[in-house]
């Protein structure tokens, strides 16, 4: 059983950094994914030494800081994300048809 528990406390840790690190870029998976395709194309294209000599990150237009960032995914008090307490919301103004 104590491996077993290992190997899912490994599995989740990993996917919990894997996520931060994203959170903290503003990137998803399919960007990610994308930059990685351009990257290798190029590198395909120019060989390993031009490739490195060369290279220009792509700037993402979405990452304004990793605090920024993480503020925008969870909301400006993480409290209030890590211990959800639940909160009535107000009645929803409807309003009033004029009689004719």
């Amino acid at each position: 059983v104590v491996p077993l528990l290992i190997g899912t406390c490994l599995v989740m840790t990993s996917f919990l950094v894997y996520h931060v690190r994203y959170t903290c870029k503003n990137l998803t998976t399919l960007e990610h994914s994308v930059i990685l395709g351009m990257m290798k194309k190029e590198l395909d294209e120019k060989g390993s030494q031009a490739f490195s000599e060369t290279y220009q990150k792509p700037i993402n237009p979405f990452d304004h800081g990793w605090r920024r960032n993480i503020v925008q995914a969870v909301g400006p008090s993480f409290l209030a994300f890590a211990l959800p307490i639940p909160v009535q919301s107000r009645t929803p103004m409807v309003p009033k048809r004029k009689a004719t």
